[in-house]
């Protein structure tokens, strides 16, 4: 129950921005309130974990003071005269677009289902996202603990503060995945809302949203604890701000505030969001210049900076104790590109936007494989070119819902379509539309001049659709007939349905040749843990099974920095109050908040040498690589 209070104060907030702001409307009003929510849960969490108290009670009295706090002011509005505004749902009842709103629904609600009942089982979350949760619910504390994966320590963490607060609050992960899937709802708000400011009517407004809600990297972010759509949503506000900035109708400092709230939340999710807001935050200033005096745009500029550090300035700090550098320092090395010139940022360019062209056709994708390696060639590149390439070989496979490489063809073509169409149909759109387009396209060159290519870059490119989900809304709106946009928007609704049901590692209905895995609505979800890493449930549950039968609650674990660690979590019963799982680690920069006074009466090895004994504790049971060290 009480996970009622975070929501609880998200729903004061949405009501008292839009008694703040009456003439934005809703969707406006819902996203500053995230926005509000996003900055509370950073303050919240930081100011907790100084004095240990990330506790169910803790959490709940932060979330409450909020909830009150807002509640309050809200009290003190409507007493003056102020009312709530009713959201406007006239244009909806009309069938055209009654239809498409139906589509958006429908999405929502199957990615809610997948959501709730499979668990967080991608490979990413088992090694790092998830476990540094676990670690900090059991510390009370988002200070940096010793690890043998530094990513656990050192990675933006703002996902995993919204994951940590429910997770301690319901007291499992049966939340978890929330997070993602409050990103998509927000961002096909936010790319609806954009759409509007652009200039598109109701029918482009609901194309912009099922854009967004039928993305195939999209949905399946939705229900998993990646990190990339709520690096979107972020970057959805903080167009939206820049879009209202640029109309200059809202005093500047309200703009500023929440557009460099964005820029911060956003930069506390994932590194990449640099690339894309980069060309908004770059422009903003020159508009801002021409609004309002110089000594007021400095202050404001000040001002927008002091909330960005301030947001991050946490997570920085403990970088630069830990590591020397505010960013994470491993993943900055391995990622940047090391080719900073037109040859490699026109292949970067090149195989980021052919990942996309993935067809149903083998010989189709392998013709696309060979002109761009072609292209490379002629130009004297390698297309893997390790100081270009990150991660795999380039390559254009077949379409797949596994959700690592899952990619977005029939929007990438529509994107191709509306990029040609602005060029031949330049006359008929407006100046902002055509600006905006140049923005979001400049950020997806940004990205490709800044980081390496890597065979799961889709991912990473999620926050580019969701920025360029409303100029495809609005010119469809300016060129086409309404009832034609509806047939695109159920057209991409309808092709997503592949993804929608039968995610690879969490499928809703099994399809054929498309999941080796049950239903998540009838399969254990134990089990369901284990999608990503097959074969490891079994020695898993033996050898935290005989943890358990020995009463062992001080546990010590040393493995490899690419396995899985949550999975010993939840097999130990974490959350639990009397359960503590400590790393043994030697010479990484985290090594020196190791507790010398830590004395676990078991230990799980994966990289011990073959010995009978470690720290005192005889060897009992060997699974594979894994080996058990217990106190008899």
């Amino acid at each position: 129950m009480l996970v009622v209070f975070p929501l609880l104060a998200f729903a004061t907030l949405v009501s008292l921005m839009a008694t703040l702001f009456p003439e934005l409307g809703w969707r406006r009003s819902f996203l500053r309130a995230a926005l509000a929510w996003g900055i509370w849960l950073v303050i919240s969490t930081e100011a907790l974990s100084l004095i240990k108290a990330l506790t169910p009670i803790g959490l709940s009295l932060a979330w409450l003071t909020l909830a009150l706090f807002c509640a309050g002011w809200l009290v003190l509005r409507l007493r003056k005269g102020f009312s709530l505004r009713r959201p406007v749902l006239d244009g909806l009842r009309k069938p055209i677009n009654a239809v498409m709103m139906v589509v958006i629904i429908i999405i929502f609600v199957l990615t809610m289902v997948v959501a709730w009942f499979a668990p967080p089982n991608t490979f990413d979350s088992l090694n790092y996202h998830m476990s540094r949760v676990a670690h900090w619910a059991q510390n009370h504390s988002v200070a940096h603990y010793p690890s043998g994966m530094e990513l656990q320590n050192s990675y933006a963490p703002l996902t995993e503060y919204s994951i940590l607060h429910f997770y301690i609050l319901s007291g499992g992960d049966h939340l978890a995945n929330f997070s993602e899937w409050f990103a998509m709802a927000g961002s096909v708000v936010g790319a609806s809302l954009a759409a509007a400011l652009l200039g598109a009517a109701l029918p482009g407004q609901l194309l912009a949203a099922i854009f967004v809600a039928s993305l195939p990297m999209g949905i399946v972010q939705a229900s998993s604890t990646m990190t990339d759509y709520v690096t979107g949503f972020w970057l959805v506000c903080l167009s939206m701000e820049f879009l209202a900035l640029r109309q200059g109708k809202e005093k500047a400092q309200w703009v500023v505030l929440f557009m460099s709230a964005s820029a911060g939340l956003a930069a506390a999710t994932k590194p990449t969001a640099f690339a894309f807001m980069l060309p908004f935050v770059l422009t903003a200033p020159v508009i801002l210049l021409r609004q309002v005096k110089f000594s007021v745009f400095v202050r404001l500029v000040v001002f927008a900076f002091i909330i960005f550090a301030s947001i991050n300035a946490g997570y920085m700090a403990r970088n630069l104790r830990t590591y020397g550098v505010p960013f994470d320092p491993a993943n900055t090395v391995s990622f940047r590109n090391e080719m900073m010139n037109v040859g490699g940022l026109t292949s970067n360019i090149l195989r980021n936007a052919s990942l996309q062209l993935h067809t149903p056709w083998p010989e189709v994708n392998y013709q696309l494989t060979r002109l761009i390696i072609s292209i490379h060639f002629k130009l004297g590149m390698d297309v893997n070119d390790p100081r270009t390439t990150a991660q795999g070989e380039f390559n254009i496979g077949n379409l797949t819902t596994n959700e690592d490489v899952t990619f977005n063809p029939l929007h990438a073509l529509l994107i191709g379509i509306v990029l040609l169409a602005s060029l031949v149909f330049f006359k008929r759109t407006s100046r902002r539309l055509m600006i905006y387009q140049a923005l979001v396209i400049l950020g997806f060159v940004t990205f490709s001049f800044i980081f390496k290519w890597q065979i799961f870059g889709s991912r990473l490119l999620l926050p580019f659709f969701l920025l360029y989900a409303p100029v495809v809304g609005t010119f469809f709106s300016i060129l086409v007939p309404a009832w034609f946009v509806s047939v695109v928007g159920v057209g991409l609704a309808a092709s997503s349905f592949m993804w929608l049901v039968s995610i690879n590692s969490r499928p809703l209905i099994p399809l054929p040749g498309r999941t080796e895995w049950p239903s998540v609505l009838t399969a254990s979800r134990e089990q369901m843990y284990f999608t990503s890493i097959s074969g490891a449930y079994e020695p898993m549950k033996s050898i935290t099974g005989q943890i358990l039968d020995a009463e062992c609650n001080e546990v010590a674990i040393v493995i490899s920095g690419a396995g899985a660690e949550y999975p010993y979590w939840l097999l130990l019963g974490a959350p639990r109050d009397d359960l503590r799982i400590e790393w043994i680690v030697a010479g990484t920069p985290s090594a020196r908040y190791s507790d010398p006074n830590f004395e676990p009466c078991a230990v799980i090895c994966d990289t011990c040498a073959d010995t009978p004994s470690y720290r005192g504790l005889p060897l009992v049971d060997e699974r594979g690589k894994i080996r058990l060290y217990l106190r008899k």
